[in-house]
């Protein structure tokens, strides 16, 4: 934590690590300490006493997110703003950038943005991953579907969370028939200390 310049960041990280700490504890009964995590070669943590359990952490804004499961998983949420400068032709077609209102056109590239994060964070990799490396469909159960173009990875189905309007939250699990929760459960920072 000490490494962030902003301490709004540093906060944020305590916060996850609260949060992730209370969810495998109370819900998977995984006493955490320091000594239980390891890191993949692209940097993700993982627990080294049970690699059966995944999680990830994400936070923007006023918000903290964790997600935990069996299976590959990969949480994102973002704080729609202007969409950062290079990104939208890594995320969006050419006509969407001509003919859609900024506004619908920020919406679709958060959504999407978090979707491919949620999706490279579920393979392990993150952003040494490129954004425009990622295809996004509809699937037939409704799930949304992520898939690597060089089929280097296996595809995900995502889930997309409202929480506030100016947040777009989305999680992603590597598991071929997963079980999201219809809605996301909010816990308060005092519920964690």
């Amino acid at each position: 934590m000490m490494k962030f310049r902003h301490i709004d960041d540093a906060y944020r990280t305590l916060t996850g690590s609260l949060l992730l700490r209370s969810v495998l504890n109370e819900q998977y009964g995984v006493p955490i300490t320091s000594q239980n995590f390891s890191y993949n070669a692209f940097g993700k943590p993982c627990l080294q006493m049970d690699k059966q359990v995944h999680f990830n952490l994400s936070h923007a804004g006023d918000w903290c997110v964790c997600a935990v499961d069996w299976e590959g998983i990969g949480i994102d949420i973002k704080k729609v703003k202007s969409i950062p400068r290079g990104l939208e032709k890594l995320l969006l077609t050419g006509e969407e950038r001509q003919y859609m209102p900024i506004n619908q056109l920020n919406d679709i590239f958060f959504k999407r943005w978090t979707l491919t994060e949620s999706y490279v964070k579920s393979i392990g990799t993150g952003l040494n991953t490129p954004l425009d490396s990622v295809e996004i469909h509809q699937g037939g159960d409704g799930m949304i579907i992520t898939e690597h173009r060089g089929r280097i990875y296996p595809s995900g189905k995502c889930k997309m969370y409202d929480i506030e309007e100016q947040y777009k939250l989305s999680v992603c699990s590597l598991g071929d028939n997963p079980v999201f929760d219809k809605d996301m459960v909010q816990v308060e920072l005092s519920e964690l200390i």
